[in-house]
């Protein structure tokens, strides 16, 4: 049985995501193993998520850190790197979670077709946020790419027709989580390297607020990198004060990935705690290292993936 599974479905009304259109009821799973992707290490805060909800699977990250960052490439690039990596990871996964608002917004509808699994994708949080506001005023942090995206304006359309949605790209965040400067204590006073750092990230993250702190009551965190820079978000933007709610969906995705394999047949009991195996399509030992400053709490491994094998 699936462990912890109600404590996650609490959660389900914050998805906005379309349905599969896949029959479920036919489908046993094979390896009870969920396949999840980023372009780099930003997915993982999706990953922790479904870990916390559903300790015993396996899981298999890939981090896409040869093409990094999505938010920047083609849409062409973003939909053949979507597509190699979801038929590689149908061969050794019952459930795919494309951890990433790009990939999803550019490459999923037409990669969900020629995968014979279920592929489940992030979205921004458009609808709760639209549900939460009092003022009506929402800021939306993500790529340019998914910024600009068709998706992003219908889902803007059908849920939050009546709001004002502020959108800032935000690409230095992917960098500030990608090298791991968003790391180092908060409260660290005594080295002015490190304090050097902090004050550089929070006037960046200020500087993108100037004139819209006022009036907004959400933020939402549209790239799965930002989560990693929650703190430093709260703390610049002075958040608490200001009664500003920031909303991050990788526990509703969780709660997503939690009801699609209660549907599926399930070939085991598993009681086991989870695996959790990490790929890299450059460089495993420099993924190892950004990984160990994240502090996971669950047992892990990282490998290295030739791009030749996607």
């Amino acid at each position: 049985m699936l462990a912890s599974t109600n404590k996650c479905l609490t959660n389900t009304d914050l998805i906005n995501a379309d349905l599969i259109n896949i029959d479920l009821k036919n489908i046993y799973l094979k390896n009870n193993t969920i396949g999840v992707f980023d372009s780099g290490i930003g997915g993982i805060s999706v990953l922790n998520a479904l870990v916390k909800c559903l300790p015993n699977n396996n899981y298999l990250y890939i981090a896409d850190q040869a093409y990094l960052p999505y938010g920047t490439k083609s849409n062409q690039i973003i939909v053949e790197r979507v597509l190699s990596i979801c038929k590689f990871l149908a061969k050794q996964c019952d459930v795919i979670v494309i951890a990433c608002n790009t990939a999803t917004a550019l490459a999923i509808d037409l990669v969900r077709p020629q995968i014979n699994i279920p592929i489940i994708g992030i979205e921004p949080a458009i609808k709760p946020a639209a549900l939460a506001t009092k003022t009506g005023y929402i800021a939306l942090c993500a790529t340019q790419n998914m910024l600009e995206s068709a998706r992003l304006d219908a889902l803007i359309a059908k849920y939050g027709a009546q709001q004002t949605f502020y959108k800032i790209p935000c690409p230095s965040w992917v960098s500030f989580v990608e090298s791991g400067l968003f790391r180092y204590d908060l409260n660290n006073n005594d080295d002015d390297h490190i304090n050097n750092i902090k004050k550089n990230i929070k006037n960046d993250i200020q500087d993108k607020f100037i004139g819209i702190i006022d009036q907004i009551d959400q933020i939402i965190l549209g790239c799965t990198h930002f989560p990693f820079l929650r703190i430093l978000i709260e703390e610049s933007l002075d958040l608490e004060q200001r009664k500003i709610n920031l909303i991050d969906p990788a526990m509703a995705i969780a709660a997503r990935v939690s009801t699609c394999l209660s549907t599926l047949k399930a070939s085991t009991n598993s009681t086991k705690i989870a695996k959790v195996d990490f790929y890299s399509t450059q460089d495993e030992s420099a993924l190892a290292a950004q990984i160990a400053h994240l502090k996971l709490e669950y047992p892990y491994h990282c490998h290295k993936l030739c791009r030749t094998l996607l």
